[in-house]
């Protein structure tokens, strides 16, 4: 095969691959931010103070919306 006949293959091939990377890109849903709850121990504990940070630090580097909530342990059943 001759070197004009290999750059033109190569060409095509390399633009094939663009025009493919850019309908991909062009079809790809922007950024949504998103919500969360996030369930933490009951208000008067270490761990609603601990979710509170946590929600915090989330919402600050991941952009992400964050609840913190208390939860209570379900009742036992009698």
């Amino acid at each position: 095969m001759s070197k004009k006949k290999s750059l033109t293959i190569l060409v095509i091939v390399l633009v094939v691959i663009a025009v493919a990377v850019g309908i991909y890109f062009a079809t790809q849903k922007k950024a949504e931010k998103k919500a969360l709850i996030l369930g933490t121990g009951g208000t008067g504990g270490t761990y609603y103070a601990l979710g509170g940070d946590i929600a915090s630090l989330w919402m600050k580097k991941l952009n992400v919306d964050v609840t913190p909530t208390p939860r209570q342990p379900p009742r036992p059943i009698f």
